[in-house]
């Protein structure tokens, strides 16, 4: 039996949008990675990718953490207040 995540997965994956799906998770399993292909991911993300290319965009930056990272994207209009919010 599929879990929620797993046919809700397939339900987007199987309506031919352009919608991907891309799963960010901290199991780091062969077996999650294979669960969540098989059901319609496109990509898989694991909490480790993700820090390692946090860190190395924050070193480019030659900042400190990531709050500097949106003060600087802020303050360089890479970013307006408000951009991307979600509306209830």
């Amino acid at each position: 039996m599929l879990s929620r995540r797993a046919q809700d997965r397939r339900r987007v994956a199987g309506q031919g949008s352009q919608t991907r799906i891309i799963i960010l998770t901290t199991f780091d399993l062969d077996e999650y990675v294979y669960a969540a292909l098989t059901a319609g991911a496109s990509g898989f993300l694991s909490e480790t990718t993700v820090k390692t290319h946090v860190a190395r965009i924050l070193a480019k930056l030659d900042l400190r953490d990531r709050v500097l990272a949106v003060v600087f994207a802020s303050e360089t209009r890479l970013v307006s207040p408000g951009e991307g919010s979600v509306q209830g």
